[in-house]
């Protein structure tokens, strides 16, 4: 037999003839850093050979090659991390579904690929719609047999599927996942996905998703010979999910808005379309896809013709908005000044106080129960009191179950109390809801043969305390602010102001530097349900957070700026310190008394 007539040569390799042109490129673009393709030296670059096989089988209108597409593809097949910024109307959605299923046809009973979006609707949308809508078009081409077909029990494309009373398993496949909805454990048992050769991970909206989307990449990574993990955003906040994975190398300080449309973070690759410069501008009978001039005119007419309110930078800049655009309770540039996300290094002995926060999921349209613990004590290097957060916890909660949500969180929290040796005197809990979940918790603590313990009591929608707001203000918080909840978020800037926080956890951060100031006088928050509707996802780690500050201003009564180095002059003024940490630092009682003042 003649070897040569069944072979063919091609970009300085030997194929056999039977392979089709298209499937060559799809195999060089997908393989080329692995053996045998990586013995010779390509004429082109990787994604163009991918390029090439997406305009072979399909032709406008249902492919348009703009300068984006040609980047998407660049980036799919030459980076293992790639986070997309983008204005609206960028192709990155409909981009990166094609590429997700030109990889997947390449290798079809070795590749999984998960296409996640925060809800099942947003899911059939975006991303996932334009794979199922590619694959359809693709199984109708007369140049290559397509594999693979769309399961008939969920949103999936697959080659077979296995089906045991009634549950489906998806070895290999692309395949839908919504990750919003439920606890972080839900969202991680979602991404969960078999060990194959080649995974993938596209997470779209990854900007309001929770952290466990990108937690995921370490388990579907496991035994992977390739794993790629693309995040597709608009940006909303330096702090959301998307942008903590793609702080710059050199920072922050080393982009720029009118400059900057890619550069390297620790994780991989970050590109930035800017709404302004869309080729659809130029061009727009070229591009009709693509954002036009006249709908940017349109979003800023709607803003007013303010060119720095957030809905601007975020749709049509691609860029989180800049600092002050709207009022909100902290900024992540306030964050990096007081070193409130910073690591705490404690002084050689020095006595601690262990308090905690409790947001309940089922309090004012939360979405996750979650335990704030924290640490009250002296910071070595500046010898400052300071409270230092912990990793928050997301506590599981399960409506399967017969115990009701409700002594679900009671039981968690009193057996993480015990084991913990923590004191509930210093637990603050939120109370907002309906539920005296307080009330719940003493008794059950009892009932297990515990002692009898008074919670601190939160109550975001009551009146703001009578306790000062702080030692450079005398001035009651209640004539300060609204309600508690505002006379919280506010001490916990104040508290930072000082150099009093530390280790504040990410995700508070971002929630912290979203919460909208409404009024000025009293000052006062825009309302968690209001919120939860703006951004999509609810405030729980914030608000699990600031009821551990109550702890420390009305239990402790450890008033923002209240630290050694100030103790003896404004500190008894402003209300000085509980007994509790008069007795633990040793300080001179007799020099400060507080105001027997209560909520």
């Amino acid at each position: 037999m003649n070897i040569r007539e069944h072979t063919v040569e091609y970009e300085g390799l030997t194929w056999p003839r039977i392979v089709h042109p298209i499937f060559r490129d799809l195999t060089l673009a997908k393989h080329w850093r692995e053996h045998p393709y990586n013995q010779v030296k390509l004429k082109h670059d990787p994604g163009e050979y991918m390029m090439r096989a997406a305009t072979a089988l399909l032709s406008p209108p249902d492919l348009i090659v703009s300068p984006y597409t040609e980047e998407h593809f660049h980036d799919w097949c030459t980076e293992d991390f790639v986070c997309t910024w983008g204005s609206g109307a960028c192709s990155k959605s409909n981009d990166f579904g094609l590429v997700a299923v030109l990889d997947w046809i390449t290798d079809p009973l070795t590749t999984l690929t998960m296409m996640a979006s925060t809800t099942i609707d947003m899911l059939l949308l975006r991303s996932f719609e334009s794979c199922t809508r590619y694959f359809r078009i693709l199984k109708k081409s007369k140049l290559i047999e397509i594999p693979g077909k769309e399961s008939h029990v969920r949103t999936a494309i697959c080659m077979d599927e296995d089906d045991v009373d009634g549950v489906v398993s998806l070895k290999a496949g692309i395949k839908g996942v919504a990750v919003r909805k439920g606890t972080m454990e839900d969202a991680k048992q979602n991404l969960a996905g078999s060990h194959t050769p080649y995974s993938r991970l596209c997470l779209d909206e990854a900007s309001v998703m929770p952290d466990a989307a990108f937690e995921a990449r370490h388990n579907l990574s496991i035994g992977c010979k390739n794993f790629k993990l693309v995040a597709l955003c608009n940006p909303e906040s330096f702090t959301d999910l998307c942008c903590r994975h793609s702080v710059p190398i050199d920072g922050w300080a080393s982009v720029n808005p009118e400059t900057s449309f890619e550069w390297r973070s620790r994780w991989g690759k970050v590109r930035r379309h800017d709404g302004l410069r869309s080729p659809g501008i130029k061009d727009p009978d070229k591009y009709p896809h693509l954002l036009k001039q006249a709908e940017i005119d349109r979003i800023l007419t709607e803003n007013g013709g303010n060119m720095d309110a957030p809905a601007f930078w975020s749709q049509i800049r691609g860029w989180p908005p800049p600092q002050g655009s709207e009022q909100t309770v902290l900024t992540t540039r306030l964050l990096d000044q007081w070193a409130m996300k910073s690591p705490i290094l404690w002084g050689p002995n020095a006595p601690t106080t262990r308090i905690a926060g409790l947001d309940p999921a089922f309090t004012s349209g939360g979405d996750s129960a979650v335990l704030q613990p924290a640490t009250v004590g002296f910071e070595a290097v500046t010898n400052r009191l300071v409270i230092a957060f912990e990793p928050e916890i997301v506590i599981p909660l399960r409506a399967s179950e017969a115990r009701p949500i409700v002594y679900q969180v009671v039981d968690f929290v009193l057996d993480w109390a015990n084991d913990q040796q923590f004191d509930l005197t210093y637990l603050g809990v939120d109370e907002s809801g309906t539920q005296r979940l307080g009330d719940m918790i003493e008794v059950e603590n009892i009932s297990r043969g515990g002692p009898s313990k008074s919670l601190c009591r939160v109550n975001f929608g009551a009146s703001a305390s009578t306790f000062p707001v702080s030692t450079r203000d005398l001035t009651e918080s209640r004539k300060v602010y609204r309600n508690q909840v505002t006379e919280l978020y506010y001490a916990l800037r104040e508290y930072g102001s000082f150099g009093q926080i530390r280790a504040m956890p990410e995700t508070a951060a971002d929630q912290c530097c979203r919460r909208r100031v409404l009024l000025k006088h009293p000052k006062a928050l825009e309302e968690k349900v209001k919120m939860k509707a703006r951004i999509k996802r609810s405030p729980d780690q914030a608000d699990a957070l600031v009821c551990a500050v109550a702890v420390a201003k009305w239990v402790l009564r450890l008033s923002p700026g209240a630290t050694q180095t100030v103790m003896r002059g404004t500190a008894s003024k402003a209300g000085g310190f509980s007994r509790e940490l008069l007795a633990m630092y040793d300080l001179d009682r007799a020099d400060r008394t507080y105001k027997n003042s209560m909520i």
